[in-house]
């Protein structure tokens, strides 16, 4: 099936995937070099149409035009470096619709600036050369980055699959899955008594817990019912140990699912791949297991970050 998805201009794609994550990343000092290309750039404009006379700024504009312009070039490319680097560092891969966005920019205003120049004479050609190389050699390394990101992207990808076949030709994996199936299968919560043993000492208090329930159920009892009181206490140790067994699979499978939420948040494995054969199944676990993750946190308050950033507050809510 397939929808009319409406299309974008080249504006409201520019604004945006270009100018507001530009504007949001951009810091102080960018914004300072940005102003300063806009009133070296009004100014130009200004003296390059006004016909004031000698001995006004007109007569330095005139002596210093190549100048100028070529500062307030130089000023406009400087002034997009900041967001790029900021959104390179935060997204932890080149930012490509702003990295091309301001390829076109530089070079709209290249073309701009050039015009302006060369129409009023003929002694900015080493400058407007130079201009040309920089824009040349922008649009080159634009090239070379995007020819970077496509190889990054196939290798993200056949990483992405080899970890999906990996996981489901593990047979430790699989042991794990099964395991998890015996108490807590899916869509089966784990309570919040429960999830005491998921740890070593959950368990040994849980077990001293029954053991004290069974001797006092015993000085309370008939002879013949001790036998009969036997057979209860050992059935709810091995459901207890059995519980213990399946919470690790349990917290093996949070583990995983936690691997992978961080190298898609560190752009190492694919996004996209993962939700279309893992998101059920992600989200599905993290609802379940609430209480265990919960109890985890008190005293690992950072166990599961990834986790809490991508299912909790991205998936599970879409």
């Amino acid at each position: 099936m397939t929808t009319n998805r409406k299309k974008d201009n080249i504006i409201s794609l520019g604004w945006r995937l270009v100018i507001c994550p530009a504007a949001k990343a951009a810091d102080p000092i960018s914004w300072i070099v940005f102003i300063a290309f806009l009133i070296v750039f009004g100014c130009g404009v200004v003296f390059r149409i006004s016909d004031s006379g000698p001995g006004s700024m007109h007569t330095v504009y005139m002596a210093h035009s190549s100048a100028v312009w070529f500062l307030a070039w130089a000023l406009f490319v400087f002034a997009t470096m900041g967001p790029i680097i900021n959104l390179t560092l935060e997204q932890n891969e080149v930012p490509l619709a702003v990295l091309i966005g301001f390829g076109l920019f530089d070079l709209i205003v290249f073309i701009v600036i050039s015009v302006l120049a060369l129409t009023q004479d003929t002694s900015v050609a080493p400058a407007t050369g130079l201009l040309a190389a920089t824009a040349g050699a922008f649009m080159v390394g634009i090239g070379w980055l995007v020819q970077q990101q496509i190889s990054a992207r196939a290798t993200r990808r056949a990483h992405t699959f080899n970890i999906l076949m990996q996981s489901r030709l593990s047979s430790e994996f699989q042991r794990q899955i099964i395991e998890r199936a015996k108490y807590y299968p899916s869509n089966t919560k784990v309570s919040e008594d429960d999830a005491r043993l998921q740890s070593k000492a959950g368990l040994e208090a849980k077990k001293v817990e029954l053991t004290t329930e069974f001797e006092r159920a015993k000085e309370r009892s008939l002879p013949e019912a001790i036998s009969q009181l036997n057979d209860e206490y050992k059935a709810k140790i091995d459901i207890v140990e059995g519980k213990y067994v399946s919470l690790k699979s349990v917290v093996y499978l949070l583990n995983f699912y936690e691997f992978i939420c961080a190298g898609i948040i560190l752009r190492e494995l694919d996004e996209r791949m993962i939700k279309e054969t893992l998101v059920d199944i992600a989200v599905g676990l993290y609802h379940d297991t609430a209480n265990l993750r919960a109890m985890a946190k008190e005293k690992q308050p950072e166990v599961f970050c990834n986790l809490d950033k991508l299912v909790g507050d991205g998936w599970s809510k879409k």
